[in-house]
């Protein structure tokens, strides 16, 4: 990941990687909420590297995504 931390967005290969990385390990699950008709959504991603996910949630947050 090559993003400038100080940068208001991130670099297109840093999009990229996310998004190839998403694709391969990533998942969406949506699940009702009992006695409601409520859904809550969530977005994972795995993988073992730390170094890895902080460089993907630092991506994320340059897009307003926390």
């Amino acid at each position: 990941m090559s993003s400038d931390p100080q940068s208001a967005e991130p670099a297109n290969e840093d999009m990229s990687y996310v998004s190839g990385f998403f694709d391969g390990e990533g998942a969406i699950r949506v699940m009702a909420v009992r006695g409601s008709s409520l859904l809550t959504i969530s977005v994972v991603i795995c993988q073992k590297s730390e170094e890895v996910l902080r460089g993907i949630q630092g991506t994320l947050h340059q897009l307003g995504i926390h």
